[in-house]
């Protein structure tokens, strides 16, 4: 599996490390907490294409 940080997905998303984890917290972004280690997640590259790929759908249903 390829992962992913808070970090990298951030930059990947033209996002802030918060917006991330915020979207992370509502369960819009599929990620795993590691475990023993506070607020520290990791994200499958898989799920993180996915939340992409939901967000361009809902953009073009809202530009019609």
């Amino acid at each position: 599996n390829d992962y992913l940080t808070v970090k990298e997905a951030a930059r990947y998303l033209k996002k802030s490390e918060s917006t991330v984890r915020r979207l992370i917290r509502s369960r819009k972004l599929r990620a795993k907490k590691l475990a023993g280690k506070f607020g520290v997640y990791i994200i499958e590259r898989s799920d993180m294409l996915e939340y992409r790929m939901n967000r361009m759908m809902e953009q073009n249903k809202k530009s019609k």
